[in-house]
């Protein structure tokens, strides 16, 4: 048996960042304002994916409508950036959650 070979690292790497969810179903919007998102690698470095200024809105996404599956939040191409990434930071800049409720009154309100 020929034990596993390290994979060779391309010039180029596409990179998706994801978003999923399985948010509350009382939930009619879930926000989030991402700031910045970074990928680390094994030997310690890191890599920018999403980089905003403080005094730029946060790029925003909602995830009460993907609710169950999945679509793209960005998509970066990673040149010269040749290593294997073992972890992600994100900082949010912001967020936000609706529930929206319905009462029934029956006769005269409180």
């Amino acid at each position: 048996m020929s034990s596993p070979s390290t994979p060779k690292l391309a010039r180029n790497t596409s990179v998706t960042v994801v978003l999923t969810s399985t948010a509350k179903d009382q939930w009619s919007e879930f926000d989030l304002g991402f700031q910045s998102i970074a990928l680390t690698s094994q030997s310690g470095k890191a890599v920018n994916l999403l980089s905003l200024r403080a005094s730029v809105s946060p790029w925003g996404a909602e995830f009460v409508h993907i609710n169950g599956t999945a679509e793209p939040l960005l998509a970066a191409s990673l040149s010269h950036s040749h290593d294997v990434y073992t972890s992600a930071t994100i900082n949010l800049g912001g967020g936000e959650m609706v529930c929206v409720a319905l009462v029934l009154w029956m006769g005269n309100r409180p």
